[in-house]
């Protein structure tokens, strides 16, 4: 240090204050402490054992005993310690005992001139105005000079609203370009002079004036930033509109109004100004007048009004950092956040949990990672869950009567291998049962005369899937098996997988009977009786498809789409709504086709733009009682016994999905 001023009452008289005390914390207990850190080989600041922390530090007073001797002073020393006491043990508010003006003033020249380094607790030297009977701070050793990388604060802050917003007010004001050139301008000359002088006997000191442009800038970008808020819509109804705001600063903030895009206010009503502290979340309930939906109706027409969602967009937030006073916009986002993340969250960790053991038809093998579902007859009222590592083998006799929307949740390969007089059932005799999801096995699963009877999807609160058995990730083997009476989307949902099914049956299903995405797979001797949409259909996939009937289906007998290739032969399809469709860059090669008492034979085109047209190719193709033979779009390919059939429009998709032909056309 240069020049340093004692805390006395020259230093107070000099700044025309009247005669009171000064105080601050006594760092002797810091210095004793890292000193013995530094003696026992540890680190100068060591986290653990340090008693030498504000919360136990004493307060004193400068020239104590003179202090202490005379009445008048010693009780102005008692005030003060109270005050500074009671602000750090939380009983004060920091505005209730500081001059407030004073003290964001001199915190915003700490940060603008890069001297945070007073604002360290030991570094505090505060006087005692006995007048206002207020402490007000007392710059020392700030070490100034240096690019600030974050706003520094004073201690025991404590979110104080008064303190923030007078903070940001001082913030605005020696960061702006007027004080910056006021202050170059004043003591530029002074300030180059005493650095040369400096540098006689500190040469390696520099200081660069530019460093306060840098901070102004670094103090600007915080308290004018990009984003005030975060706000999305919650609900709306014709009377309210309720919106989530989260305040993204450090200030408090103030909403003001809600406008259109042209800035317009628009007619409603708040439970008084809209106030956020500092980071604070918070959903606000807007009243909206009748004039509101006014603003949103049609000048052409006359008609709507505010339409959610496409009128979001048109809606504006305006509000301000509170003592900054700078007017932003705010756009509104459709969707916000879930209000009931906190008890969702206990669900879904609830959700992850196996439970298996918990099951009276549950025995473990001989293996500690095989479970087995032992013969005989039970109800499942609750999800059964099945870690991965673990290997189900089900008993052949084994009944599970599905209840109270249970399902079975394996992230395990099941064996299920009943036999023709002791199948394997999965059934829902009351309606309210769920089915089955295999996920993420690392062997196949196998099934073998298991029958599927009134099922319907897994699901829950947070999730659902979309058939009543589904294999996701998880290669497995179907034969003779049954399934019936379905009650979802799919019958047989099987997703990025390999599998074979054969001698298997689909009987009188809600919706699509089976359906597989991104799978490879072989579909052999099988018969579809019955489905309430598709028979089979198909996304990203490659099937070979060999001795199958279709009958009565109310869709489409065979769908394929998003680039899939579907080979076979010897296929029946009769009595239904559409025979076979492909779609969006998929190949049909079928050999052997026989199609009866159908409306539409077959149609290829494009559905999707990020996709390409379609091709079907058919040889030995038998037909009776077509009403329409094929719609196949321009760009598309429909042959039959290697001649190509005439291409018919640009507006098949116009036809399809109930507008000439499919399930919504009957």
């Amino acid at each position: 240090m240069a020049i340093e001023e004692s805390f006395d009452k020259i230093l107070i008289e000099n700044n025309k204050k009247r005669e009171g005390v000064i105080i601050a914390f006594d760092e002797t207990m810091l210095w004793k402490d890292r000193a013995y850190g530094r003696s026992l080989g540890l680190a100068d600041y060591p986290s653990i054992g340090n008693r030498a922390l504000k919360e136990n530090a004493k307060i004193k007073v400068y020239n104590e005993s003179k202090v202490l001797s005379d009445p008048v002073l010693k009780k102005q020393f008692l005030v003060a310690k109270d005050l500074l006491e009671g602000l750090r043990k939380g009983d004060y508010k920091i505005s209730e005992v500081f001059d407030i003006n004073k003290l964001t003033m001199y915190v915003a020249l700490c940060n603008v001139f890069g001297g945070g380094h007073g604002l360290a607790w030991h570094n505090l030297r505060i006087y005692y105005n006995p007048i206002t009977n207020k402490l007000e701070p007392i710059s020392f050793d700030s070490v100034g000079g240096y690019k600030i990388s974050s706003l520094q604060d004073y201690p025991f802050v404590n979110e104080d609203p008064v303190y923030i917003t007078k903070l940001a007010e001082k913030l605005r004001i020696v960061s702006s370009q007027e004080y910056i050139n006021t202050i170059t301008s004043k003591y530029t000359a002074q300030l180059n002079q005493l650095t040369a002088i400096l540098n006689d006997v500190y040469p390696e000191y520099v200081f660069d004036i530019k460093t306060l442009a840098y901070n102004s800038n670094f103090i600007k970008k915080i308290i004018f930033p990009i984003n005030l808020v975060n706000a999305d819509i919650v609900s709306l109804s014709k009377k309210t509109l309720a919106v989530e705001i989260k305040n993204l600063n450090n200030f408090y903030v103030s909403i003001d109004k809600l406008v259109d895009l042209e800035g317009k206010k628009l007619d409603i009503e708040t439970e008084g100004p809209i106030v956020l502290k500092p980071h604070e979340l918070k959903i606000i309930d807007i009243t909206l007048k009748n004039a509101f939906n006014n603003a949103f109706v049609s000048k052409k027409n006359k008609k709507g009004g505010f339409n959610y969602p496409k009128d979001v967009s048109k809606l504006r937030l305006i509000g301000s950092i509170q003592g900054v006073n700078f007017l932003y916009q705010n756009e509104i986002g459709t969707t916000a956040s879930n209000t009931n993340f906190e008890k969702n969250k206990a669900y879904y960790n609830k959700l992850q949990r196996s439970n298996y053991a918990d099951f009276l038809f549950v025995k473990k093998g001989m293996d500690t990672h095989q479970i087995i579902f032992k013969k005989g007859d039970f109800i499942l009222t609750k999800d059964i869950k099945i870690p991965a590592g673990k290997l189900v083998t089900i008993e052949p006799g084994f009944t599970l009567d599905f209840t109270n929307n249970a399902s079975i949740l394996s992230k395990s390969a099941i064996i299920a291998k009943g036999t023709i007089k002791e199948p394997i059932i999965f059934k829902s005799t009351d309606n309210t049962g769920g089915g089955l999801f295999i996920d993420a096995t690392v062997i196949s699963s196998y099934l073998e005369y298991c029958k599927f009877t009134n099922l319907s999807n897994p699901q829950n609160k947070l999730w659902n899937v979309s058939g009543a058995v589904n294999f996701h990730e998880s290669d497995l083997i179907i034969k003779y098996c049954t399934f019936k009476k379905n009650r979802c989307e799919d019958a047989l949902n099987v997703i990025r997988s390999s599998f074979e099914m054969s001698n298997t049956q689909f009987i009188d299903t809600f919706s699509d009977s089976f359906d597989g995405d991104f799978v490879t797979g072989k579909i052999k001797n099988c018969q579809f009786y019955d489905s309430g949409n598709d028979a089979i259909d198909v996304s990203g996939s490659f099937l070979t498809l060999t001795d199958i009937l279709i009958q009565n289906p109310l869709d489409k007998g065979i769908s394929a789409g998003e680039a899939s290739t579907i080979k076979g032969r010897n296929i029946t399809i009769k009595d239904g709504e559409i025979g076979i469709v492909s779609k969006d860059l998929s190949s049909v090669i079928l050999d052997q086709v026989s199609i009866n008492n159908t409306r539409l034979g077959f149609s290829a085109f494009q559905k999707k733009s990020e996709y390409g047209k379609a091709s079907i190719a058919i040889t030995r193709l038998t037909e009776l009682k077509i009403e329409k033979e094929y719609l196949i779009e321009n760009g598309c390919k429909l042959s039959i016994d290697g001649n190509l059939m005439p291409t018919v429009s640009n507006n098949i998709i116009d036809q399809m999905y109930g507008g000439d032909y499919g399930k919504s056309s009957k």
